[in-house]
């Protein structure tokens, strides 16, 4: 990856290393503004399933030279959850291979792998979830289970995606309650068990991140000053307005523009102005 990403996933790589092979607690290190610490859990929620998924690729393959094996093995797996989904919607054949070659290198992970941003482009949970509760039609508990369990390993691997995942299940639902001939008593016990199942795993993490941000170990939320205190900190400037913002990586990678002063050229800014 070309991005500043890249150096913090790869730290927090062997950072889980160090962990697992001297029992230290992964969700606070001295590594970093010693002698005070880091509290790693209310930085990255405990997002370190494919850091911890990454030891076995780093025991034997060494660093830096287990990266390309492990990024290999993300795609391919992502592929694999992907084909496990088509062909459970009854696509099979050349249609199902083109189908996950073509998720497997979609533009989502490509940039997330440049940028160097791994967790967010470990995606197989993703489709085993969405692959289970796209089955809850065919009357089994066990895909309401598997749909959940599946959904919480996505969110434990990357929060936003958890979140991105529920809103599309209400759309999903949405559809199958007005297209399928189950009782609704059907689709709301099956629901209920989805969403409890994942609740009971992600829970944890829930309560937790709750309590830090009560106690204001969360920069820029709750206690810890909320969006003004978090501009204030950065600039003490108010904005006037939001414009749109354009990210450049070390090679120009640029996304979510807009034009500033009607037809003149966007430049790179951020949402910061001035800093």
């Amino acid at each position: 990856g070309d991005g500043i990403d890249a150096y913090g996933t790869f730290w927090f790589y062997g950072w889980v290393v160090h962990c697992l092979e001297t029992g230290s607690n992964p969700m606070f290190t001295d590594w970093l503004f010693h002698p005070d610490g880091k509290d790693v859990f209310a930085h990255t929620g405990g997002n370190i399933v494919d850091a911890t998924i990454s030891v076995p690729f780093q025991w034997i393959f060494g660093t830096p030279d287990f990266q390309p094996v492990f990024i290999a093995c993300v795609l391919l797996a992502n592929a694999w959850g992907f084909h496990r989904l088509a062909v459970g919607q009854g696509i099979s054949g050349w249609a199902s291979w083109a189908g996950s070659a073509l998720w497997m290198l979609n533009p989502f992970v490509m940039f997330e792998i440049l940028t160097g941003r791994l967790t967010q482009a470990f995606l197989v949970f993703f489709s085993l979830a969405i692959h289970h509760f796209l089955r809850i039609d065919q009357g089994r508990r066990r895909d309401a289970v598997y749909a959940g369990v599946f959904t919480a390993l996505q969110a434990w691997t990357y929060w936003f995606m958890g979140l991105f995942m529920a809103v599309a299940f209400l759309g999903i639902a949405a559809i199958q309650w007005f297209s399928s001939r189950r009782s609704p008593r059907f689709w709301c016990e099956r629901w209920a068990i989805a969403a409890c199942v994942c609740f009971l795993l992600i829970g944890p993490g829930v309560f937790a991140m709750a309590d830090a941000v009560g106690s204001g170990a969360v920069p820029g939320v709750g206690s810890a000053g909320g969006w003004a205190g978090w501009l204030d900190a950065l600039g003490g400037e108010p904005l006037p307005r939001l414009q749109g913002l354009l990210v450049n990586e070390t090679n120009g990678a640029q996304s979510l523009g807009t034009c500033h002063g009607g037809s003149s050229a966007a430049q790179p800014s951020s949402i910061l102005g001035r800093g």
